[in-house]
């Protein structure tokens, strides 16, 4: 099982800055659509720009993609 971790900053939780992506998980969705919303949901938080999470999951998405 692989795992990609983007920085976040949690309102409820402000020394956890990590979150955990589950790959296996991601790839049991049924279509890129799905995982990309569950992405965003994960990844609400995340520190840093919005172009930045959105490069971030579409990458992950095109690395799922050859898996």
């Amino acid at each position: 099982m692989q795992y990609y971790v983007l920085h976040c900053k949690k309102v409820d939780d402000i020394n956890k800055d990590e979150v955990e992506v589950d790959i296996d998980e991601l790839l049991d969705m049924d279509s890129e659509e799905h995982r990309r919303r569950h992405l965003q949901a994960l990844l609400i938080n995340a520190k840093g720009s919005q172009n930045d999470v959105k490069k971030f999951i579409n990458d992950l998405l095109d690395k799922a993609k050859t898996l």
